[in-house]
């Protein structure tokens, strides 16, 4: 049996990638992979899926395709945001997730266990402005990971009935993605633990869902208790 891994080639799945597959094999699904696959045409992922399905069996799916909206941050008003990329985040961060599920679901139904989408910190609250020097990031970057938590929700309790768990992992700021010192210092005072979220967290997380046979639809926040406070 093989993971399917999207947004494979970014830097929260390449490390998942790296260690998962010491143990599982990786089917990866990215843009920049090779064949190249977008994730956002509904015949491009079937073509490909269907042709994976000739000789292996898809039972887990980890999706980490996304586009992040990190620091620096540019807009310094609402009208400064352009609403193709809005348009283009919501496409890749939550219709392609959908996408994805949806044309697994119609190949591997029988194959399929668990699904997990990493989501964000910023699935259950907004961005501090204060903490990106008055600047905002993209807000269909919020709406698009608010989603997501719906989207798996909805699928967890749809796709029971074929034992498919659908949860998300929602991780606050990620060591391995922020080279600004000065931000992580600022985000860090924000954080009851003090720090970034190293991405062994994640990976630990995603190996603790695979093993469990009775959660779904969840939302687990690794975030050193950001969210808390």
């Amino acid at each position: 049996m093989s993971i399917l891994l999207t947004g494979s080639r970014g830097s929260i799945g390449g490390n998942i990638k790296k260690c998962l597959s010491k143990k599982y094999d990786i089917i990866e699904l990215d843009i920049k992979s090779n064949p190249s696959v977008d994730a956002t045409d509904e015949k491009c992922v079937r073509k490909y899926l269907l042709e994976i399905s000739k000789t292996r069996k898809i039972k887990y799916i980890i999706n980490c395709i996304g586009i992040p909206d990190a620091v620096p941050l540019v807009s310094k008003s609402l009208l400064d945001i352009d609403i193709d990329n809005f348009k283009r985040m919501v496409d890749i961060n939550l219709n392609a997730v959908f996408i994805i599920i949806k044309e697994c679901y119609r190949l591997f139904n029988n194959d399929l266990n668990h699904i997990v989408n990493i989501s964000s910190m910023y699935s259950s609250v907004s961005p501090r402005i204060d903490l990106y020097n008055g600047k905002i990031k993209n807000p269909a970057y919020t709406a698009s990971k608010h989603g997501l938590i719906g989207l798996s929700k909805h699928l967890a309790v749809i796709l029971s009935s074929n034992n498919i768990k659908v949860n998300c992992i929602a991780p606050g700021g990620v060591t391995e993605t922020i080279n600004d010192n000065n931000f992580i210092e600022k985000y860090n005072k924000q954080v009851p633990l003090k720090t970034t979220i190293p991405v062994k967290e994640i990976i630990n997380t995603i190996k603790y869902l695979f093993k469990m046979e009775t959660i779904t639809g969840q939302n687990i926040i690794i975030d050193g208790g950001y969210t808390i406070i």
